[in-house]
């Protein structure tokens, strides 16, 4: 038997069209909630494999962050990873948009998994756009859930 299907956006029962205070969405870990603000999105390669990684944050990439990246994609692309400051969830997605990893950075604690978030993104040359979003997961004894819509530019 293979492994099961990923949950569908539908299944969640989020209500994307409330991002509560977070422009493109919001995370709760507990009973503490934080805003998704930001995306930012760069092709790259992940074990071997192109890929496009798209970073959901509260903080936005600073143009020296975006620039140095950049610097470290064109000087060796398989070892060049981004991962930005503060809250963030960093989804790394083929080039057609499946799901093949996905980290969340909560202070100094991550969570990484490659199924349970529901990822649905459309790819339109140089712009992804989509929703995401995972019900329920334990983190460090609590509750983590979120849900966004992005849409972004994908870069380099």
């Amino acid at each position: 038997m293979g492994p099961l299907p990923d949950p569908s956006l539908d299944d969640l029962g989020t209500d994307f069209s409330d991002t509560g205070d977070g422009d493109i969405g919001m995370m709760k870990l507990g009973d503490n909630s934080s805003g998704l603000n930001h995306s930012f999105a760069y092709n790259g390669v992940f074990f071997d494999q192109p890929c496009i990684v798209l970073s959901l944050s509260a903080q936005e990439v600073s143009a020296e962050e975006k620039s140095e990246l950049e610097t470290q994609l064109k000087e060796d692309a398989e070892n060049a990873f981004f991962l930005p400051t503060g809250l963030n969830v960093t989804l790394t997605l083929t080039p057609d948009g499946s799901l093949m990893s996905m980290n969340v950075w909560i202070g100094n604690s991550s969570l990484s998994i490659n199924r349970g978030p529901a990822v649905d993104v459309d790819i339109d040359g140089e712009s992804i756009s989509g929703r995401d979003g995972m019900s329920s997961k334990e983190f460090n004894n609590e509750e983590l859930s979120f849900h966004a819509e992005f849409e972004t530019e994908i870069h380099f």
